[in-house]
């Protein structure tokens, strides 16, 4: 799944910035004019029965050119107005925490999106028993 929404992200992002170069995981050394999708810690949490929660962290990353705020603030903006809900595999997903940082000359753009599954149950199952009846005296 985190696989769709990584290809989802992109394909958003490459409708809005499509003279970008999009890259993900990793950023390289040539970075700059280049946006990357990181993945941050994903994890999982336990529900009810067979019910799992998965939270995957995001993190957009552009790395710009010149260090220029009106430049962050229209980006960031852009970011927000596409990025509260996610389509995946068919289905809507709505990001949470969405949130914006600027450092070293690179915009971020985080938030995280949760899914849920149903974890194979690998409970062992009972052996086939045999009933007898009858009335015991005594």
């Amino acid at each position: 799944m985190i696989n769709k929404f990584i290809d989802s992200i992109a394909r958003k992002l490459k409708t809005m910035f499509p003279d970008k170069k999009i890259c993900v995981d990793e950023m390289s050394k040539n970075a700059e004019g280049k946006i990357f999708i990181i993945v941050n810690s994903p994890k999982q949490t336990k529900g009810l029965g067979t019910l799992r929660k998965r939270s995957v962290f995001f993190d957009i990353s552009y790395v710009c050119r010149e260090n220029n705020n009106p430049d962050y603030y229209d980006w960031i903006d852009k970011m927000y107005n596409s990025f509260e809900y996610i389509e995946a595999d068919g289905k809507l997903y709505t990001a949470r925490n969405l949130h914006g940082d600027k450092f070293d000359g690179i915009y971020h753009f985080l938030f995280d999106l949760d899914y849920y599954i149903h974890a194979k149950n690998e409970t062992p199952k009972m052996m086939n028993l045999k009933q007898k009846r009858g009335v015991k005296n005594g």
